[in-house]
């Protein structure tokens, strides 16, 4: 799997979870016959967003910023670009 896999680099697709999860169950499906056990959060369906699940925005250890306050900062969240089952 590479960055093309699941973007189409040419075409902006932000903030569009239900446009990879189909994405991600089509190649899921066709490769592995295999469906997520994951049971969603309460409202979510699986088909619109397996990216809040499988590639979830953590905290950096890497990335600080300072907004407001030239003396206090705050770690960033990222999305995590590694495809997992992610403890709670």
């Amino acid at each position: 799997m590479t960055c093309s896999s699941p973007h189409i680099v040419h075409k902006t697709e932000l903030n569009q979870p239900a446009i990879f999860s189909q994405r991600c169950i089509a190649c899921q499906n066709s490769n592995t016959r295999a469906e997520c056990t994951i049971q969603p959060a309460k409202g979510m369906l699986l088909s619109q967003n397996c990216i809040d699940c499988h590639m979830p925005s953590l905290t950096s250890k890497a990335i600080f910023l300072q907004v407001g306050n030239a003396f206090k900062s705050s770690a960033d969240s990222v999305r995590t670009n590694r495809v997992a089952i992610y403890a709670e």
